[in-house]
């Protein structure tokens, strides 16, 4: 990323979906790569679990969700890295424009600077 990357990890998540959700409906990506979302999805509303939620409780839920974001990552990462990177230039520049156009003349704050050694 060219641009400093402050957002939070909810907001870096829901980006990654965002990505896949685009992925999947790109016709460049492959019908195998396009089942890596739906088995991971099947699994988290399965009844069978690596860590059962009976033995854990609520932390018995973060197999769940890991496998779930694992998947997405694995689906991102395998799928053609030019149609990746394409979907990813344009959600970075939807960003940044939209960050842009927040922007007014108040919030600018001009001025100058030296650098000494």
């Amino acid at each position: 990323m060219s641009q400093q990357d402050n957002r939070g990890s909810i907001t870096k998540l829901f980006d990654r979906m965002t990505l896949s959700w685009r992925l999947m409906a790109d016709g460049r990506v492959s019908l195998m790569h396009k089942l890596i979302p739906p088995l991971a999805l099947l699994y988290v509303l399965s009844p069978i679990d690596f860590v059962p939620e009976i033995l854990l409780g609520p932390f018995g839920v973060v197999d769940d969700i890991g496998l779930a974001i694992l998947a997405l990552e694995f689906f991102i990462r395998t799928a053609p890295s030019e149609v990746v990177r394409e979907h990813l230039a344009d959600l970075q520049r939807r960003y940044y424009s939209d960050k842009r156009k927040n922007t007014s003349e108040d919030d600018i704050v001009e001025g100058q600077y030296r650098y000494r050694e």
